[in-house]
């Protein structure tokens, strides 16, 4: 599944949460390593440039 840059920061947010990123990815059915690569990506972005990112 490809997910939107504003449904990763989502699920990147819910980490921040003290959601366990074992749980998160096995909730949302993504790999640790896809979560982190989306964390060292996505890190820097604010949500207007991802909603712009998405809308392009």
């Amino acid at each position: 599944m490809k997910y939107s840059g504003t449904q990763i920061v989502s699920k990147l947010k819910q980490a921040e949460t003290d959601v366990p990123v074992a749980d998160l990815c096995s909730e949302h059915c993504i790999t640790s390593a896809s979560f982190y690569r989306w964390q060292a990506s996505y890190r820097v972005m604010d949500t207007s440039l991802i909603s712009s990112l998405d809308s392009g």
